[in-house]
């Protein structure tokens, strides 16, 4: 008896019932939303951001963030750049802040980026001593990959179409082909190693899944909360581009100075656009996904997602192929490209983006770059006489193949010529591939190493 009347005094509140359940704020410090990556975070963030007062009143406290035009955010995504620059006296000042001036007030603290979502064991100092319960949503595998191709387009300047991109994934060795490039089971078995299986959640994504449909209601129903009181926005947030805006996009990246301001503007133009033609069609979009690559994503990332299914979803299968757009390679009608001209129009109502278009693409014309995407931009832009630009066919120089020629060039000299030259031509995921031979080469070559961070940057940009 001595013994359950110390277990009762150790382990029960004061004022509850043995039977009465503890609260929330009395079981957990924390609960942190991770993500993953493109599985409604923005929704989510925007949701919290309008309804801290709500949450307040609920004994929970949401730090502030910003926002974008278009109810965009990263979160709390100050943390975890601290943590990824290795700057943790600035991630625990920051940490300590937000969680002290939340128990100051006896409020239950809630933190939200995906930039967590891979961040478990530099997020493990912070967290330790204190009780988290960490949310995830997990999206299909196949409708992760479209929505990550629209985001680099979107906002990373990539040039590849959806083809493309499937198969840069498909060349890799593991199931890693990702935003993150990392396993999501590893990274869900990170979380279930720091906090414990039965403090980390992993939902399945989907309005199927949804409590009533909407993932707003599914959080706050993973809280144990009801949602009396909240705010509920019919608006979505970062929905994707429409079919015309991405195929526009991807176009003008080829062009865009990846410095200038105006290329936010021309992010915020698009999705105004996409936002007030959404669900009306454009025409065909040959996004590349026929039948036969969906199937070869399916069985690539088959064996990881069946883990995940089983480990952390109940079994749950998330695949539903009806949502995601597979044109038939057969029938031609499919593979009709769309028309660019209405997206075009309403991006040119802003002069400033007209002109900063037109100066990029007839920069890119007068240094000799030839595709498809420039001659079909300048067309749009009605850029004169486009004939009268030289085309530029990037070469070894005479030079160069002479030293190849004499046997005084070593492989990795070779090889660097090789890497240059496919940058040159717009080749970056196999010139990439190339430096990092010639590193191992010539390691202490800092041009080469100056080289190889360059094209990693614009390798995860793509």
């Amino acid at each position: 008896m001595k013994y359950i009347k110390s277990f009762l005094k150790n382990k029960l509140i004061p004022g509850k019932g043995i039977d009465e359940p503890l609260s929330l704020k009395e079981k957990y410090d924390l609960v942190l939303h991770i993500g993953a990556p493109k599985s409604g975070t923005s929704a989510l963030q925007n949701f919290f951001l309008k309804n801290r007062y709500v949450l307040q009143n609920k004994e929970m406290a949401y730090p502030k963030h910003g926002m974008d035009p278009n109810g965009i955010s990263g979160g709390h995504s100050k943390l975890a750049i601290a943590l990824i620059e290795n700057r943790t006296d600035d991630a625990k000042v920051l940490f300590s802040s937000w969680y002290n001036n939340a128990k100051s007030k006896n409020r239950l603290l809630l933190l939200s980026s995906e930039s967590f979502f891979n961040l478990a064991q530099k997020m493990a100092p912070l967290l330790s001593g204190k009780r988290v319960l960490v949310i995830a949503y997990h999206r299909d595998i196949v409708e992760y990959c479209i929505s990550v191709h629209n985001q680099v387009i979107k906002r990373h300047f990539g040039t590849l179409n959806f083809t493309q991109y499937a198969q840069s994934i498909l060349r890799k060795q593991n199931s890693a082909g990702n935003l993150i490039n990392k396993s999501f089971l590893k990274i869900y078995q990170e979380w279930e190693n720091l906090v414990g299986r039965e403090n980390l959640i992993v939902r399945p994504y989907g309005k199927d899944h949804f409590t009533e449909g909407r993932i707003e209601k599914d959080f706050i129903d993973q809280l144990g909360m009801k949602f009396d009181g909240f705010v509920l926005k019919d608006k979505k947030i970062n929905p994707s581009y429409t079919e015309d805006a991405l195929e526009l996009k991807r176009m003008i990246n080829y062009v865009l100075d990846r410095e200038s301001p105006h290329n936010h503007t021309i992010d915020v133009c698009l999705q105004e656009y996409s936002e007030m033609n959404s669900g009306v069609s454009s025409g065909k979009y040959k996004n590349g996904l026929d039948d036969e690559l969906y199937m070869q994503l399916k069985s690539f990332f088959a064996e990881e997602e069946k883990k995940i299914s089983d480990t952390f979803l109940n079994g749950i299968d998330i695949t539903d192929k009806k949502k995601i757009l597979v044109f038939d390679k057969n029938n031609v009608a499919d593979r009709e490209h769309i028309s660019l001209q209405k997206a075009f129009d309403y991006l040119q109502k802003n002069e400033k983006i007209r002109e900063y278009l037109y100066h990029c693409t007839v920069k890119k014309l007068e240094h000799g770059y030839s595709n498809y995407a420039l001659y079909k931009l300048a067309e749009l832009l009605k850029i004169p006489h486009i004939e009268n630009y030289e085309t530029i066919d990037h070469w070894f120089k005479q030079p160069q193949l002479n030293r190849m020629s004499s046997g005084k060039y070593k492989e990795a000299d070779i090889l660097r010529d090789i890497a240059i030259l496919l940058e040159r031509r717009g080749d970056v995921e196999n010139a990439y591939r190339i430096i990092k031979r010639v590193s191992r080469l010539r390691p202490k070559g800092k041009n080469i190493a100056d080289l190889k961070a360059s094209l990693k940057t614009q390798l995860k940009s793509q």
